[in-house]
């Protein structure tokens, strides 16, 4: 965690990620404090996911934060922005390769396929216990038959593939409700199963709403699966793809009530032209991409210069002497104009 002092006895704490590293969809925090840490006001919401946020305040009265992304495409990152500025949630994007994801006047194309390295995923904020009330709702069309499919989740899981969606559960064995043809495996596990059939390679609209212990799926506004949500529990609030697929995206919307803690109301459209985290590619910038590296600070030098520290780990292996991934210090020499 990060701290900063914004005026006499005016702290502002930049936490890290949240439970489990982030991986649920738990951003950084803001907190402040009027009486020099005695006490600390409610938590707000950062835009980024960071690990050892290190935040101190430019010589033009802004504030710069360093930060390794745990949740995403790991990396280290810096953020400038001013502390009178209201910041708010912003979703998290899976995304090492950019060209699997593009923006087109009418929709956004994901082209992706199995493996870290070729999925796109946007993360949200996840329903913190099986009380939460979640409401997802996507407008989403598979290419063509031979796209694999594409996932919502929605505090469970719903897949789409070409000739049906699938509520998929998180036990090896298969129960709950058939309609169409009776599937048996997802992937290679048998597992919970409540399965619909349906051409989704035409434009849907698909909601799912997670309450009082049930999941309903509506396809078009109708009724499509109805289960209870006890074989399909799950925390995450996420859209996109790690299947060999080309799926494309009209709309997306996502509220999650939780009864303690955070909640969100968060909607993207691709006719707006904006990408669903249109927020990193304008503010974050990136300083170096790689699965291990971070753990930054930064200091101003006289001239303005900003000098940010951080490590990476190499990434060879001398079989001779069995030597892996050997740990460096890079520095970045930046201007505050080159941030923001």
């Amino acid at each position: 965690m990060g701290i900063v002092e914004l005026e006499p006895g005016h702290l502002l704490a930049v936490t890290r990620v949240g439970y489990a590293n982030g991986d649920y969809g738990q951003p950084s925090r803001l907190i402040h404090s009027f009486d020099s840490g005695r006490t600390w006001g409610q938590p707000q919401l950062a835009p980024f996911y960071g690990q050892r946020t290190a935040v101190h305040r430019l010589r033009s009265g802004k504030l710069l934060v360093t930060y390794r992304n745990r949740w995403g495409t790991f990396a280290s990152y810096a953020f400038v922005w001013d502390p009178s500025e209201d910041l708010g949630f912003e979703p998290a994007s899976f995304i090492w390769d950019e060209s699997r994801c593009r923006l087109e006047p009418a929709d956004l194309v994901l082209s992706t396929d199995r493996g870290e390295e070729s999925q796109v995923f946007f993360s949200l904020y996840p329903a913190l216990t099986s009380g939460a009330r979640v409401e997802l709702e996507a407008e989403v069309r598979l290419a063509n038959a031979t796209s694999e499919g594409c996932d919502l989740f929605a505090g469970c899981h719903l897949r789409l593939t070409a000739d049906g969606v699938s509520l998929v559960g998180n036990e090896e064995k298969q129960v709950g409700s058939v309609v169409g043809p009776d599937l048996e495996e997802v992937g290679s596990d048998r597992r919970y199963l409540s399965y619909c059939q349906l051409d989704a390679t035409k434009w849907r609209r698909y909601r799912i709403v997670k309450a009082d212990g049930e999941i309903a799926v509506f396809v078009d506004g109708r009724l499509r699966l109805q289960e209870p949500a006890g074989p399909f529990e799950s925390r995450l609030v996420r859209f996109g793809s790690n299947l060999p697929s080309e799926s494309h995206w009209r709309s997306v919307r996502a509220r999650v009530e939780n009864r303690r803690g955070h909640s969100i109301d968060w909607s993207w459209r691709a006719d707006a032209g904006v990408y669903p985290d249109q927020f990193r590619r304008d503010r974050m910038v990136l300083l170096d991409a790689a699965a291990d590296s971070g753990y930054s600070n930064w200091d101003q030098m006289e001239d303005g210069t900003i000098v940010v520290a951080d490590y990476t780990n190499q990434a060879f292996y001398d079989a001779a002497s069995r030597v892996g991934p050997q740990p460096i210090i890079r520095a970045y020499r930046i201007r505050e104009e080159e941030l923001t």
